[in-house]
């Protein structure tokens, strides 16, 4: 979860810079931050969320529970997915968009041995009628996960060409990046390296700065941007340091922003801060 880049402080200068960040295509849907009563509104068309920090009943209960107006449910596998019925996807409250992510091995994947079982997955992912953005390996631009970037592509490659066969209208493949692998010095090698022409693109993000970057690069690429994670810290950031970041943050989304789920480590961010709980639940 990008732990060592979690507390970055922007200037009003760099905000304004984000606000200002032009829009590459026509066809992404519109919305502008605005302040309303002294806090940051949320844009028109933006669905705001957070993950549940685990996959059980337990946690997600709680974590609905503490953002009843959540409209985006993230939601992990730790290795392969599941069916939609048999697995921590159908407790998703139904008003909330889905967004999952899998961790089928690298090779497996680029081999193409895991070509039929997911499109079963898919196909059950289908017929749920639920609005679901799936991701495959998030952040293994994470240089930890031993990951190379042309074996990335490969196996993005094997999925989408599954997902070309099994189409949905609800069902949308997104790449999850770190923001911080756009910082200038490219610590995780060349961005592009990492692209792939998913349906839309996300990025988790912890700093005002890497947002910026995250911003930019969607909208020179055309596409819808999500934050599938984003937040003041795992650990540490005070109830009132995490508020601002929040307001910052919502307030320097451009137009093709259409998510972002802040993250709820192990169920229990939104409980050590319910100042920002509260103000993400009351604009959601």
């Amino acid at each position: 979860m990008a732990w060592k880049h979690k507390r970055v402080t922007a200037s009003v200068a760099v905000l304004g810079a984000i606000a200002a960040i032009a829009v590459a295509s026509t066809t992404l849907p519109s919305g502008a931050a605005t302040r309303s009563a002294g806090k940051v509104a949320l844009p028109t068309g933006v669905a705001l969320g957070s993950s549940f920090g685990g996959g059980g009943a337990a946690s997600m209960a709680a974590t609905a529970a503490r953002f009843p107006n959540s409209s985006v449910g993230r939601y992990y596998f730790p290795g392969n997915p599941s069916a939609y019925s048999s697995s921590g996807l159908s407790r998703i409250p139904a008003r909330e968009v889905i967004m999952v992510s899998f961790k089928t091995p690298v090779a497996t994947v680029k081999s193409g041995a895991y070509d039929a079982q997911f499109a079963t997955i898919l196909r059950s992912w289908n017929a749920s009628g639920r609005t679901i953005y799936w991701t495959w390996q998030h952040e293994a631009d994470n240089p930890s996960k031993n990951i190379a970037p042309a074996d990335f592509v490969a196996g993005w490659k094997k999925l989408l060409a599954v997902a070309a066969a099994n189409p949905s209208a609800h069902v949308h493949s997104m790449s999850i990046l770190m923001a911080y692998a756009l910082t200038p010095n490219h610590p995780h090698g060349n961005p592009d390296a990492w692209y792939v022409n998913t349906d839309v693109l996300g990025f988790d993000c912890y700093s005002l700065t890497n947002e910026k970057f995250a911003l930019a690069y969607a909208a020179a690429k055309g596409k819808r941007l999500a934050f599938p994670e984003f937040g003041a810290g795992i650990a540490g950031a005070s109830d009132a340091a995490s508020l601002a970041f929040a307001e910052s943050f919502i307030g320097a989304f451009t137009p093709n922003v259409f998510a972002a789920a802040w993250f709820n480590a192990l169920g229990t961010a939104l409980s050590r801060i319910p100042q920002t709980a509260h103000y993400l639940n009351s604009i959601a």
